[in-house]
């Protein structure tokens, strides 16, 4: 357990979400703290109301773009949900989220 205080503050938190453990084990990595001012580099999706709270609201969205831990803890279409819902997105976030795959349809067979 004392390895647990040495690592990233995302890495704990991560544990203690995602790992297959001991309970013990998993408890004691949720226990950890991570300090209000430290960046855990873990993407958390806010509502409006709390990206209106951050200076950037629009580095926010970025930032859940260009993250690599989006689509290990998040989906990405989560992410460009988020992005597209928001109203601080821009028209360069609107730029980066893909379009729609159009799942293949099946023409009925003519009689």
């Amino acid at each position: 357990m004392g390895v647990l205080g040495g690592l990233h503050p995302a890495e704990p938190a991560r544990i203690a979400e995602k790992a297959d453990g001991p309970d013990w084990f998993l408890a004691a990595a949720a226990a950890i703290p991570v300090p209000e001012d430290e960046d855990d580099g873990v993407v958390r999706l806010v509502d409006d109301d709390e990206l209106g709270k951050h200076p950037d609201p629009a580095a926010v969205l970025q930032s859940w773009l260009d993250s690599p831990a989006t689509g290990q803890i998040l989906s990405r279409s989560e992410v460009y949900r988020a992005v597209a819902k928001s109203r601080y997105r821009t028209l360069e976030h609107l730029r980066q989220i893909p379009p729609p795959r159009s799942s293949p349809t099946t023409n009925p067979t003519s009689p």
